[in-house]
């Protein structure tokens, strides 16, 4: 059982990173969890799961998608990944936060805004993309 356990895990990780919550959450559909943590604890200790691996590569993902920083932050607590280890790797990363929302800007509006009520929508826009309000009026104005 323990075997098609790990079958199915490194199955899963062979497509993509998964944070172990969101593994956890996979195999104990199918397993019992008593053994599916006896597993997740194998994987870890061999390196096939790790959530500092999974939480780089989402972030590296989020930006390329034009995500901003408090938006990552909350998907990534929700796939269960601590704050401490969020705003680690956050601090290793050294993420230019104004340039990528710079280029996720440019990207959708290539003009200025024409009045108040296209300037509120801009900002909305960013603030969804999970951009700071200090960083979008350094933008706009």
């Amino acid at each position: 059982m323990s075997k098609d356990i790990r079958n199915a895990a490194i199955s899963r990780l062979a497509r993509r990173e998964y944070s172990k919550m969101e593994l956890y959450q996979y195999l104990v559909k199918k397993f019992d969890a008593n053994q599916v943590d006896d597993e997740l604890l194998w994987l870890a200790n061999e390196g096939l799961q790790s959530d500092q691996r999974f939480t780089e590569s989402f972030i590296r993902n989020s930006i390329m998608r034009g995500r901003g920083p408090m938006r990552i932050k909350d998907e990534l607590r929700s796939r269960g990944i601590s704050s401490g280890m969020i705003d680690d790797i956050f601090e290793e990363m050294e993420i230019d936060w104004f340039a990528v929302m710079q280029q996720v800007y440019s990207k959708k509006y290539t003009s200025d805004p024409d009045c108040q009520k296209e300037r509120a929508c801009r900002l909305r826009f960013l603030q969804q993309r999970g951009f700071g309000f200090d960083l979008i009026r350094k933008l706009l104005n």
